[in-house]
């Protein structure tokens, strides 16, 4: 907090808990809450699993995190506010993105959006993935991370951002060569490029007259227009 507001005073209206009851107690107390401050607008639970309460073992893993989130649901739209829930996202791989949400597909069910944020450790870019049954404008957008401010900044649509990322990467590395190099050269260079990536990179630069290909297989930058 004091990160975000850069030695600022806080809102008058911005309350914070350390700690909170879980499972039906919580969810009574959050809902005495709300009804004693009718103006709150956003609920910031964080982690979800702190207060979701313990399974019964009455009900399959789809049942219990829709039974779980459903008072959270019924809630937000008493109330009229937005509940976010802070979970975590499952490590394997997913086709969609929004499978890797720890949970059942119970948790897509009930949510009303979702949001899966992505980054690589140690990187400052990531992706955040968008969907839900009111957002027009849904998506994958890269986000930009401020160690200094705490505050994440929206770069733009997350696949233009990665290839113009990818056409940088490649085009800085061959205006420093001395001599055209080979894709497997900028492959082996360049951590987290493919030989595909790399060369649909080459291409894309190649249009733009930012490289060029010397007819040996190797490629080399012209000092043309940059990516």
């Amino acid at each position: 907090m004091r990160k975000l507001l850069a030695g600022q005073e806080p809102p008058a209206n911005f309350h914070f808990a350390c700690e909170w009851p879980a499972g039906i107690a919580g969810i009574e107390y959050l809902d005495e809450y709300l009804g004693g401050h009718p103006a709150t607008k956003l609920v910031n639970i964080d982690p979800w699993g702190r207060m979701r309460g313990e399974p019964t073992g009455r009900h399959s893993a789809y049942q219990q995190d829709y039974r779980d989130l459903g008072p959270f649901h019924a809630l937000a739209n008493r109330h009229k506010v937005a509940i976010l829930l802070i979970t975590h996202t499952r490590k394997m791989e997913a086709t969609d993105i929004f499978n890797r949400v720890s949970g059942t597909t119970g948790v897509q069910g009930m949510a009303d959006a979702m949001w899966v944020l992505t980054r690589d450790r140690g990187q400052l870019l990531a992706e955040l993935a968008v969907t839900g049954r009111d957002i027009e404008n849904d998506g994958a957008f890269a986000v930009r991370f401020a160690k200094e401010t705490g505050r994440w900044t929206l770069v733009g649509e997350a696949q233009r951002v990665k290839r113009e990322t990818e056409q940088d990467r490649v085009y800085q590395f061959l205006l420093v060569q001395k001599e055209p190099v080979s894709v497997q050269d900028i492959v082996d260079a360049l951590p987290g490029m493919n030989r595909n990536t790399v060369k649909s990179t080459l291409q894309r630069l190649q249009k733009r007259g930012s490289v060029e290909n010397t007819g040996k297989k190797a490629w080399r930058a012209t000092g043309g227009r940059e990516a």
